[in-house]
């Protein structure tokens, strides 16, 4: 492997993104192009979901009751037992802390819940 293609393995990290329409894939980008990519130079901000794991939204889906993100309100819930005013807007995008990967066994467990 050339030094160029790994100093751009290094750089990439293992985000799940989660559409509010359509099915939850793994994306392996660097930080800043997966959010170019998921939100398209939109306004975003990130949520706790436990100590290591975040939900990266965008402002300008927050509160469009067309854009529920049924599979990510429900991830929320089940992590953080919040559920009074726990509506997820908008594609959703799970990064680990400090905009770093998540684990794989972070991605396994949040895939079973929605593929059991």
């Amino acid at each position: 492997m050339t030094l160029l293609k790994e100093l751009d393995l290094e750089n990439k990290i293992e985000t799940l993104f989660v559409p509010y329409e359509g099915t939850a894939c793994i994306i392996l980008e660097a930080y800043d192009k997966v959010i170019d990519y998921v939100f398209e130079n939109q306004s975003t901000y990130k949520i706790r979901i436990t100590d290591q794991v975040f939900m990266i939204l965008s402002y300008n889906d927050f509160g469009v009751y067309a854009k529920v993100n049924h599979d990510a309100t429900v991830l929320y819930r089940t992590y953080t037992n919040i559920y009074q005013n726990s509506t997820i807007y908008g594609d959703a995008l799970i990064v680990g802390n400090d905009s770093q990967s998540v684990s794989q066994e972070i991605i396994d467990s949040i895939l079973n819940i929605f593929y059991r």
